[in-house]
């Protein structure tokens, strides 16, 4: 739903189907090509002109009404270059539309992701809310006791408002990414309330590879975009070298013609010719040179952009893979520290219980729980976000467009 109502992803298969199109008009100028050509004109003729009697002097209708037809049949023509440049551009426009797409979702299951942490951010926050209120209260009663000093009342009222403003602004980062997940789906804001929002949830086991093949770049839809942009531009080689042979046409036209619409169609009104013409370009003040150097710089720039694509998906690929082997260690790290914040505050809880220890300590532990699994709930985003990474930086499921 959110790709087909992305503006941006429909702009860019508009310029894909443009490029498409295109390749048909290049395709059309290889075959023949034939017009119907008619026209009527009501003209004075001349006294002393060239029309003799006893049309000289007269006003006549001229009418004419034929065919005409025309065909390159030179060897060295640009047509089929011109075709060529324009598959080339045309696949790579749906490569850079394919591209579109994959950002366009990746940014899409970001941003979820992003608002799946923070709904756990604010669940968190309210619960840290409350345990500071209690132990502000506790605190409080406390010091009206005389048990705690002043600072140690300030310090509880500090802290509890500090944990109340942080509720705040989890509750805005929470409507932030609602809005910006609308905006990324196509909707207006009234959408982003209706938003589901996502859980963290816990993570699958995965080992990344310590290699990957560099065959599997090759579906990057990036890399697919160059490498096309290279056959345009070496077909825009062959069409400015085409301009140094000749050009052989053939041309005929069958018409009836006649200075009188009520004879136009008198078989012997038909005129007819047929013949081929040469054109052979000799001088032009280095035109054609420049266009020739204009063309192979732009092939060379397109070979530069396609290999630098190449090391720059290398690159990308290598830190997807260091990033998710980092993320999965923090995960287990996060997720061994709040088994163990539970432990500790479940024997603080039964401590209490026992009489042991009064609600302070209990209530501390608390808070060191609500931490722990805040740090697990980022270390678990940071996991899908990394797997997001490594997915794009693959080419997620691209498929070149033919």
């Amino acid at each position: 739903m959110g790709l087909r109502a992305s503006g941006t992803l429909k702009a860019a298969l508009a310029h894909a189907r443009a490029a498409q199109a295109a390749i048909g008009e290049a395709g059309g100028a290889l075959g023949p090509s034939l017009a119907a050509d008619g026209t009527v004109d009501r003209q004075r003729a001349s006294a002393t002109g060239l029309i003799p009697p006893p049309f000289a002097g007269q006003t006549v209708d001229y009418g004419s009404l034929g065919i005409e037809g025309h065909y390159d049949v030179s060897w060295w023509d640009s047509r089929h270059a011109k075709l060529r440049a324009a598959i080339g551009r045309a696949r790579a426009m749906w490569a850079r539309s394919a591209e579109t797409r994959l950002l366009v979702s990746t940014g899409i299951a970001r941003t979820y992701f992003a608002l799946g942490e923070a709904r756990e951010e604010l669940l968190l926050a309210r619960d840290a809310a409350r345990v500071r209120t209690r132990l502000a209260a506790l605190t409080a009663a406390r010091y009206r006791a005389g048990i705690v000093s002043a600072m140690r009342y300030e310090a509880a009222e500090e802290a509890r408002a500090t944990a109340w403003r942080q509720r705040a602004a989890a509750r805005l980062a929470v409507t932030r990414l609602r809005l910006a997940l609308a905006a990324l789906v196509g909707r207006g804001p009234r959408y982003s309330t209706r938003l589901p929002v996502p859980r963290v949830v816990p993570v699958r086991r995965f080992t990344a590879p310590a290699h990957l093949p560099l065959e599997l770049l090759a579906r990057r839809p990036d890399l697919r975009a160059r490498y096309w942009e290279v056959q345009a531009a070496a077909a825009g080689i062959d069409v400015a070298q085409a301009g140094y042979y000749p050009n052989i046409s053939l041309t005929g036209s069958l018409a009836f013609q006649s200075i009188s619409l009520a004879t136009l169609f008198d078989p012997a009104n038909i005129t007819a010719d047929i013949g081929p013409a040469i054109r052979l370009p000799l001088f032009d003040a280095g035109a054609r040179r420049a266009h020739l150097s204009a063309a192979r710089a732009r092939y060379d720039a397109a070979v530069a952009r396609y290999n630098q694509t190449i090391l720059d998906a290398s690159a990308q690929v290598a830190r997807a893979l260091a990033a998710i082997r980092l993320a999965y260690h923090e995960e287990q790290f996060a997720q061994r520290a709040c088994r163990h914040a539970r432990l500790g505050y479940r024997l603080a809880m039964a401590r209490f219980r026992a009489g042991v220890y009064g609600p302070l300590p209990a209530h501390a532990s608390r808070l060191g729980v609500l931490q722990a699994e805040r740090d697990l709930a980022q270390a678990r985003t940071r996991v899908l976000l990394a797997d997001l990474a490594l997915i794009q930086a693959l080419g997620g499921g691209y498929h070149d467009h033919t």
